[in-house]
């Protein structure tokens, strides 16, 4: 005999089967928890690599294998969240972290999109315009970190997990066409951010919206869970 009761239970003490559902929003552009190339959100935006994972995440180098190809462009609003541990930035290169800008008329400008890079030992994020758009200093690389970054036509943030934030006014800003790279672009685009670097990418989000400050908090909070759970110390 088979009982089937029509009733739902609200038991928030109950553990989640995949802690990463609670990330998904209908704000959502895409979830990558980086031990595969799929898109947890359910939009199906998975991303394009010939590189490999471990037990931590997707496991980085600096070459064309090891680029990322994600089947999205920037939004007007956009909220990024990632945990990562990436090589230090050094003077003497540049590194694209994340983005879909596109390079200006020189090495360092970027004329559309959004963007994460180093220019040698300075990291930053900003966002491309004309020629070249708005830039915040944000340091990302050298450790295991878990920031967010925050883009808008108006302001550009760095948060960080214990809530700090650095904001920029941004001056101009174009939209981005452009799919997004992580770890490098393709030199045919771009041969001045071609190169990526050594580290590990833990989980990457995507959001095209302004996540309020408490929402961020607690987004950050369930990543900061699941690299635990996978033997990952984050500060």
């Amino acid at each position: 005999m088979r009982i089937v009761l029509d009733t739902t239970i609200n038991n928030p003490d109950l553990p989640l089967i995949n802690p990463s559902a609670a990330l998904i929003s209908d704000t959502m552009v895409a979830g990558y928890n980086m031990l595969s190339t799929k898109d947890f959100s359910g939009r199906g935006n998975d991303f394009s690599w010939n590189g490999t994972f471990d037990a931590s995440g997707a496991v980085l180098l600096n070459d064309p294998d090891h680029v990322m190809t994600l089947p999205f462009a920037d939004t007007p609003e956009m909220t990024v969240i990632f945990c990562w541990n990436l090589a230090t930035a050094t003077a003497g290169g540049n590194r694209w972290l994340y983005g879909n800008g596109k390079p200006g008329s020189t090495a360092a400008s970027i004329k559309d999109g959004i963007f994460h890079r180093a220019t040698g030992a300075t990291v930053s994020l900003g966002v491309g315009a004309t020629d070249m758009g708005t830039t915040l200093v944000a340091q990302s690389t050298g450790a295991w970190t878990l920031q967010a970054h925050r883009y808008s036509s108006t302001l550009i943030e760095r948060i960080t997990r214990s809530g700090g934030i650095t904001s920029q006014a941004v001056t101009a800003r174009n939209a981005g066409t452009a799919p997004f790279y992580v770890n490098g672009q393709p030199s045919s685009l771009s041969p001045a951010y071609a190169s990526g670097g050594a580290g590990t990418i833990g989980m990457m989000l995507f959001y095209n919206e302004l996540t309020d400050d408490a929402t961020l908090a607690s987004r950050m909070g369930t990543v900061w869970d699941i690299m635990t759970a996978r033997g990952v110390t984050v500060p």
